[in-house]
């Protein structure tokens, strides 16, 4: 499967931007998600993808409650 680029986020399914993220990543690297063909591979890394962004959804989401309310 072949991701989009990253600047159409907002046209992009939850899925779609997941393997966006991953291929951004890769591409990086110098490879990319299309040459990844093994489904199990592809998968773990969609997982760990789904853990980082909710790490960090969950800290944002933190540290703008702490702005709300003072908290330091």
């Amino acid at each position: 499967m072949r991701a989009r680029r990253l600047s159409n986020d907002s046209q992009l399914s939850g899925e779609q931007q997941i393997d966006a993220n991953i291929d951004s990543i890769l591409r990086a690297s110098g490879s990319a998600l299309n040459h990844h063909c093994i489904q199990s591979d592809i998968e773990a890394m969609r997982k760990a993808m789904r853990d980082i962004m909710s790490r960090s959804y969950i800290a944002g989401s933190n540290d703008c409650h702490k702005i709300l309310t003072g908290d330091k």
